[in-house]
């Protein structure tokens, strides 16, 4: 009897901030990675919504979104060592308060031997808004007092050296992320995914510091209004195929435009001519 094929999808969901005035914005930052051994297909994630969250808008590295009942993203396919993103916009009712949980699941259609790793949880902590000061103790209360939260414009541009490749061939990225204010940005975060399995020889950031996983998360910690932060990738492409690599940005800010947050760069990966290099002698 043939075995099915698996394809072990993980999730790991990401709020920013983590705590805020109810009313403010809240950006949560969902990373799809697959381990295989398989591609997985028909991948889905799904993210109902909490009491308190009305979500405005959210963007895929690939695939679609949809917001009109909770958080539902089609996919598409993820090769084996692939990964994806979603960066979701929410508003915390302005009634809201304590601390409010909601959890993404992400799902292919192949067998997943790791479940356990295919939801995630992300929790805030809202501060309650309070009354505005009362101006004359006779007349009603006043409307609750506006939220302050800072309002940064996170511009992300993504290059690559090479429009074309040969599997194994090294690609150089080059990742600019830039706050065009009005205000500083606190906690910026960067995350960089790739359609096609890569190998990640080198990471360097003006600024943070970036992690070896997959996908790859900078915390490029806060950015003046005006400032910017430069991320220098190498890695090795291991498959043939059309590399799409994306990266998305976020902070604790509230972001006006969410058009400017997203930036992919894609090769061409195609099989080496010619007979195989001679084997690496040893010894």
């Amino acid at each position: 009897m043939p075995l099915l094929p698996e394809a072990d999808l993980r999730i790991k969901k990401i709020a920013l901030p983590r705590k805020l005035t109810a009313g403010g914005h809240v950006a949560y930052l969902l990373l799809i990675h697959n381990s295989g051994p398989s591609e997985a297909t028909d991948v889905t994630v799904t993210d109902p919504v909490p009491v308190g969250i009305h979500l405005l808008k959210a963007r895929p590295s690939q695939g679609s979104c949809s917001v009109t009942y909770g958080l539902h993203c089609d996919l598409g396919r993820i090769a084996v060592g692939g990964n994806a993103a979603i960066l979701a916009i929410a508003q915390v009712a302005p009634d809201a308060g304590g601390k409010i949980s909601n959890t993404a699941t992400v799902t292919g259609g192949q067998v997943d031997p790791t479940p356990e790793d295919n939801e995630s949880t992300a929790t805030i902590e809202v501060d309650p808004l309070t009354l505005k000061p009362l101006i004359d103790p006779v007349v009603p209360p006043l409307p609750l007092a506006e939220p302050t939260q800072p309002i940064s414009d996170l511009r992300v541009v993504k290059h690559v050296d090479r429009a074309t490749a040969q599997v194994g061939q090294r690609l150089t990225y080059t990742l600019r992320v830039t706050n065009h204010g009005p205000d500083d940005a606190a906690n910026v975060r960067l995350s960089d995914t790739w359609t096609l399995g890569l190998k990640v020889l080198s990471v360097r950031a003006s600024q943070g510091s970036c992690g070896s996983g997959a996908p790859l998360q900078c915390s490029l910690g806060e950015m003046k209004s005006g400032a910017g932060a430069t991320i220098t990738v190498v890695a090795i492409v291991k498959h043939p195929g059309r590399e799409k690599n994306t990266a998305i940005a976020a902070s604790d800010s509230r972001d006006p435009d969410l058009s400017n947050n997203q930036s992919s760069a894609e090769t061409g990966v195609v099989v080496p001519h010619g007979p195989p290099p001679p084997p690496e002698v040893t010894g």
